[in-house]
């Protein structure tokens, strides 16, 4: 009998209040931290628009987009993430860096998260990164969180190409603000259309 292998990996927060600070997390073999210079791109975007934000990472793994948003000034982050182990990780990081309400964590499926009523801040900026080679997922998130969450402005995707990023904001009537790539991962930063 094999046992599923466990990834550890170490990421470092870039700018901010926690800039430079390191955290150890572990999880399931899909375990894949967005990369430095891409988080440092996607960040410089974002400037202007994080302080005071409500921010939303949904698949949120090691956590660390949403712990960036939180040292560079949003106003709070909830994460999600499926993974037992992977969210008690996350919890960690959490507790290490003191961060409590009105931040939370919520151990839970994505889309079964997006179909509860959501009490909580309308947030603005979502990070959609779902595990890798997984794109129905992000299809699905995104058309489910463009449907329920009026109020966000920027949703943040990763995807196999620059066209599949391309075929999926005009899919769902969203542009693409800004892109970058990175080794072989593609990201881009979509903006909600008038009317959608």
């Amino acid at each position: 009998m094999t046992r599923n292998k466990r990834a550890k990996v170490q990421v470092r927060i870039i700018s901010g209040k926690w800039r430079g600070r390191k955290l150890n997390v572990s999880g399931g073999p899909d375990l894949r931290p967005t990369p430095g210079r891409t988080r440092e791109t996607l960040f410089n975007w974002l400037r202007a628009e994080l302080p005071g934000s409500h921010c939303l990472d949904l698949f949120a793994g090691s956590g660390v987009l949403g712990l960036e948003a939180l040292s560079q000034g949003a106003a709070s982050v909830t994460w999600v993430e499926r993974d037992r182990l992977t969210s008690q990780s996350l919890a960690a990081a959490m507790q290490q860096l003191q961060i409590g309400p009105p931040n939370q964590l919520v151990q839970a499926e994505a889309l079964a998260f997006l179909g509860r009523p959501q009490p909580g801040p309308a947030w603005e900026i979502v990070f959609l990164d779902p595990p890798y080679r997984q794109p129905q997922l992000l299809e699905a998130a995104l058309q489910r969180t463009l449907q329920i969450l009026p109020r966000v402005r920027y949703l943040y995707v990763e995807g196999p190409s620059e066209a599949a990023i391309e075929g999926l904001a005009a899919a769902h009537n969203c542009g693409v603000h800004r892109r970058t790539r990175s080794g072989d991962s593609y990201a881009g930063l979509l903006t909600r259309l008038a009317g959608n």
